[in-house]
């Protein structure tokens, strides 16, 4: 497979050439254009807690380029770096490196990136290798390719708590179909494999197995007339979940891909597929939709995945009284247990709904209520209230599993419309989330209220811009509740024709424990921003966060946090044109 990507690329190379031979006027274009950025930001904390384990100077630098050349070939590249390592649940990295080059209808892949060939099959999954996507604008065909590694190999530390093993894991597909007039069809084929010698030491304490996956996949859509559109996506796939059982004899399906992937005491196969029609209506559209997902499917090629279930809905989408009303959603049913081997068995009624709601230009509401299945991050808005450091809180791979939620957004003008002195606003939100661990049984559920109200005032006479807010989250956990409130207020004013900008906020909250108090804390934060030319920007922000713990060994912690960033902006046309001015000048 990594030689016929590696071919793929190499004829593109050459068509690169013999195409760039073709074209004409490229003398009237600038040959090289560059574009860009660079940030860095230093991160200093000082803190009386005994049990602080942050480094006292931290920094993380950042930036990205794109190349074009004669706005033909562009190569966009970025990175990141740090010298703080941040503790993931996956293993993954947080210093990393991509670039995306691309050329007419050719793109590709390098480095750190991610890539989407199916719903079931490689959905969004970081690896470190190669990519390629060819899209000819005059051609029917399409065709994608991807080889690397998705998980990097790490040895097992028993001292850990935050420590989750893994051994390397490779991987390659590819994407082939044909579209043409909003018709379309794919193939997709993902395989991925655990190294068994990638680690030196034998993994003990946790029950991680090398495994190896091979998805395959089919979908498309046809119109059927111009209202009329059906959508397909199938998926099969065979897992191997210990590489290090031994082999048995081909069976069943299994036995037509055993050229691929090698048949194990520990295997497994499963399915996966959906399948939708819709009708578009007067500023609309209703639809039926059925989806299948077989127990214990999973693939390589996506973090998570819900399965064991079967549901079949009703989908609609309407716009009411010219535009004042937007109502979407579905209603279904689902159920669970499809094999029969679980000790509980769900048959439940499920629905989505979505409304909007502008009865006039003062007035927005929004809500929303869903009781599928979905993966999500809980987090409180105290995790952002009460952050020291920008980099808190980083492990975007911590997914909970959603059952329930419940959402409310409205906002409110208030006083004169018109802005022409003064901008009011009011907004209310509330947000309701039941979930279950991904670690635990479906009895293990908790339960999220968020809530917070604002009020904000935009000055125009005096460039001042004010907000007053107060929020407040109760959990429902099985092991307890928790409830934290408080209020905060924010200051912001721009100066010497907005290149500079100041800000102020002060919050306050206090937090309880199965109806005891356990904590409050109060922060201060400052911040200056400062602009030059738009290419270059200057951020100072502090910090000062007085914490008192109850019925704690240390029973006040005062924090300090420094931040400086500086981030640069550039963009260069007619690099050689501005070489050979400055060549006749010395002339």
């Amino acid at each position: 497979m990594l030689r016929i990507l590696v071919s793929i690329i190499t004829l593109c190379v050459f068509s690169y050439i013999s195409y760039a031979q073709e074209l004409s006027g490229l003398i009237e274009r600038d040959p090289i254009k560059l574009s860009g950025s660079l940030s860095t930001n230093h991160v200093f904390t000082s803190s009386s807690d005994p049990n602080n384990n942050r480094m006292p100077y931290s920094y993380v630098i950042s930036g990205g380029l794109n190349t074009s050349l004669y706005d033909i070939i562009n190569v966009p590249l970025s990175f990141t770096y740090s010298n703080e390592q941040f503790n993931y649940s996956q293993p993954f990295n947080f210093n990393q490196f991509g670039m995306q080059p691309s050329y007419k209808w050719v793109k590709t892949y390098i480095g750190y990136n991610s890539m989407v060939f199916g719903k079931y099959t490689m959905n969004g999954h970081q690896f470190l290798g190669v990519g390629i996507e060819l899209t000819p604008p005059k051609s029917i065909f399409r065709f994608s390719s991807v080889y690397g590694r998705f998980v990097k190999a790490v040895e097992e530390d028993t001292l850990s708590v935050s420590n989750t093993p893994a051994y390397r894991r490779m991987g390659y597909g590819f994407k082939a179909g044909v579209q043409k007039s909003g018709n379309e069809v794919y193939l997709t084929i993902f395989k991925a494999e655990d190294v068994t010698g990638s680690l030196e030491k034998v993994i003990i304490k946790s029950d991680i197995k090398p495994q190896e996956n091979l998805v395959i996949g089919l979908n498309g859509q046809t119109s059927i007339t111009k209202n009329i559109k059906l959508k397909a996506d199938i998926a099969y796939s065979i897992i191997a979940r210990d590489l290090f059982l031994p082999e048995k004899k081909n069976s069943g399906l299994i036995r037509f891909f055993n050229f691929w992937i090698t048949n194990r005491e520990s295997m497994d196969s499963y399915w996966a597929g959906s399948v939708s029609a819709d009708y578009n209506i007067k500023g609309g559209s209703i639809g039926l939709q059925y989806e299948r997902i077989d127990p214990g499917y999973a693939t390589m090629g996506a973090y998570y995945f819900t399965n064991d279930l079967e549901n079949i809905a009703a989908t609609f989408n309407k716009q009411l009284f010219k535009g004042l009303l937007n109502v979407s959603g579905n209603v279904g049913y689902e159920r669970n247990n499809l094999n029969s081997e679980s000790e509980s068995t769900s048959n439940r009624l499920v629905t989505s709904a979505n409304v909007i709601v502008v009865p006039n230009n003062r007035i927005n509401v929004g809500i929303n209520f869903s009781n599928f299945k979905s993966y999500t991050h809980i987090r409180s808005v105290f995790d952002k209230i009460n952050q020291v450091t920008p980099y808190e809180n980083i492990d975007t791979l911590k997914f909970t599993q959603i059952t329930t939620q419940v959402g409310v957004n409205s906002s409110f003008k208030v006083g004169d419309i018109s802005g022409k002195k003064l901008t009011q606003n009011l907004s209310i939100s509330f947000d309701y989330q039941k979930a279950s661990s991904l670690e635990h049984s479906n009895d293990d559920i908790s339960n999220f209220y968020n809530g917070g109200a604002y009020y904000s005032i935009a000055d125009k006479k005096y460039k001042l811009n004010s907000t007053l807010g107060i929020n407040m989250n109760y959990s429902d956990l099985s092991s307890g509740s928790s409830f934290t409130f408080g209020p905060s207020l924010s200051l912001s004013r721009p100066f010497f024709k907005k290149k500079m900008k100041l800000r102020f906020s002060v919050s306050y909250n206090k937090s309880f424990a199965d109806s005891k108090a356990i904590s409050r804390a109060l922060m201060f934060r400052f911040g200056c921003s400062y602009k030059i030319k738009e290419a270059h920007s200057f951020n100072l922000n502090a910090l000062v966060a007085i914490r008192n713990r109850f019925k704690a060994e240390t029973s006040s912690v005062n924090e300090f946090t420094l931040t400086f960033g500086y981030a640069y902006n550039f963009s260069v046309k007619n690099i050689f044109k501005k070489r050979e001015q400055k060549t006749d000048k010395n002339e």
